[in-house]
């Protein structure tokens, strides 16, 4: 099925703006497609990078994350469809900007999350995925204890004071 999604959903998203030239101009479909994209990249500076830590750390920490994480997330994640080229991807967007749809979807996930963490086979790690993190079902990676390393410290103050000599010459 995901696969499915992956080649109808971007043939139909070029059907759609080839209707939409068809149907006013041609420039009017650029226009959409510009303004959506600096709409789109709008939304997804002011809510996603600090909406995604908030909700990482609240996952962390075994709690349900608060609401208002949980709106911030999907407007940034609104964002993102905004930005992406398309006339579908900008309605679902929209949608998720919307409150109204935003409430539901926010009562569905926290009702799922609730029952993921209750019975315990949820669990975020943070590491090798960037500052973000990612998600995982437990059990799925094996969890390593932290390992004390031997390491050698290199004294580099020569270095600079030789370099620094350089430039005044």
């Amino acid at each position: 099925m995901p696969f499915l999604l992956l080649i109808v959903f971007p043939v139909l998203e070029l059907y759609g703006y080839y209707r939409f030239a068809v149907a006013f101009s041609f420039w009017d479909a650029i226009l959409i497609a510009m303004s959506s994209g600096v709409l789109g990249l709008f939304i997804m500076l002011t809510q996603g990078r600090a909406a995604l830590l908030q909700l990482q750390r609240a996952l962390q920490m075994g709690q349900v994350p608060s609401s208002r994480i949980m709106h911030r997330v999907l407007m940034a994640f609104g964002g993102f469809l905004i930005f992406m080229p398309g006339l579908f991807s900008d309605v679902l967007g929209i949608l998720l900007i919307l409150p109204g749809l935003r409430h539901l979807i926010v009562f569905l996930f926290k009702v799922k999350l609730t029952k993921f963490l209750s019975r315990g086979n949820f669990r975020v790690f943070s590491g090798g995925f960037g500052a973000a993190g990612g998600f995982s079902r437990a059990g799925d990676f094996p969890q390593e204890p932290p390992q004390e390393r031997e390491a050698q410290v290199i004294d580099i103050t020569a270095l600079a004071s030789q370099r620094n000599s350089k430039k005044d010459q």
